[in-house]
């Protein structure tokens, strides 16, 4: 296959993934709606998962084809690019306070799961048991982000000297709620079309990435794991870049900080773990993922947030400094 095409069906991918994630994101929260399952859980859980679907989409399908690079390299590379070019983007651009109650938790974990997964691979390979700790500091991620959710939304209502909401999410939507799930045919079959348009999308556009990236890494002579960590990487987080330039429109820089942390933290206790449970024994890991991928990835942590947890606030400084030692990087590993 001539090099064009190589790099046509590479592209063809990322639309697919970054198409595919949108829809099926979107018709799943119209499905956990339309089964009256809370709004805490969808924006909790459901939401949460579904932004690092892409990535953990790729990563898996890569691992269980034996592209062990690819999906490790991913994996990482994806969260350190929503560091290096989301948040850092976000905060060059509207620097902001922040209170240290709302992120100390979440941050807190981000830290505790990367550095144990560092510490898990440290050795060259991701065991089940390993895996399975991580998979547990997903859970209890998961846990922290309904309990603050449901703290922030009971607060909010003491504010405006509202009831407390409920539970029950027909309290507070029941017109949407049986306008979901009514007899509108129409817009259930929109909906069901979407969520298998959507899962369609990401798996296709996965192997395309797969095959092609790795294709693409033997015809330019450049390894798989910088081929992961950059173009692969870069572009399955380009829908939560999407979102983060929609979100500074709105102002909403809490918001974009907040969902970066958040499919960070599920996307260090999940895609490599997942991937190592389901081939079926230890991950391997590979040196230059470990040991400067994972490295990196921390010091771009501590640049963002140890500053702003201090004094309370994301200083423009702070993601000038952060996209360069990113953008130095990138240029580093290709030069190596």
């Amino acid at each position: 296959m001539s090099t064009i095409w190589v790099i046509l069906l590479f592209l063809l991918g990322f639309v697919l993934i970054s198409k595919g994630g949108d829809f099926f994101l979107d018709a799943a929260i119209w499905i956990a709606e339309a089964y009256r399952i809370p709004k805490l859980i969808v924006g909790a859980v459901i939401v949460t998962i579904g932004t690092t679907l892409p990535e953990m989409i790729v990563s898996v399908s890569a691992a269980l084809e034996g592209s062990v690079d690819l999906a490790t390299s991913n994996a990482i590379g994806s969260m350190t690019a929503n560091l290096g070019l989301i948040v850092s983007l976000t905060i060059i651009l509207m620097p902001s306070v922040i209170k240290r109650k709302r992120y100390l938790k979440k941050i807190t974990l981000a830290f505790v799961s990367i550095l144990s997964l560092m510490l898990f691979s440290w050795d060259g390979a991701l065991r089940i048991w390993e895996s399975l700790v991580m998979i547990a500091f997903s859970g209890l991620f998961i846990a922290i982000n309904i309990h603050d959710t449901r703290q922030s939304n009971l607060m909010d209502s003491t504010e405006s000297d509202r009831t407390p909401a409920s539970d029950d999410p027909s309290d507070s939507n029941e017109e949407t709620i049986e306008t979901l799930a009514g007899f509108d045919w129409r817009v259930i079959g929109l909906n069901v079309g979407k969520f298998m348009f959507g899962a369609a999308g990401i798996i296709v556009g996965a192997q395309l990435l797969i095959d092609n990236g790795i294709e693409l890494g033997q015809l330019l002579g450049i390894p798989e794991v910088v081929i992961g960590f950059t173009a692969v990487a870069i572009g399955t987080s380009l829908p939560e870049l999407t979102t983060a330039i929609k979100s500074i429109r709105r102002g909403e820089v809490s918001m974009t900080i907040g969902n970066v942390i958040g499919a960070n933290v599920v996307a260090t206790t999940l895609i490599l773990p997942v991937s190592s449970l389901l081939t079926g024994g230890a991950l391997e890991m590979p040196v230059a993922v470990v040991r400067q991928d994972m490295p990196l990835y921390v010091l771009i942590l501590v640049i963002i947030f140890l500053p702003a947890l201090i004094r309370q606030r994301f200083a423009r400084s702070q993601g000038i400094l952060t996209s360069l030692v990113y953008m130095i990087y990138l240029v580093g590993i290709f030069m190596i």
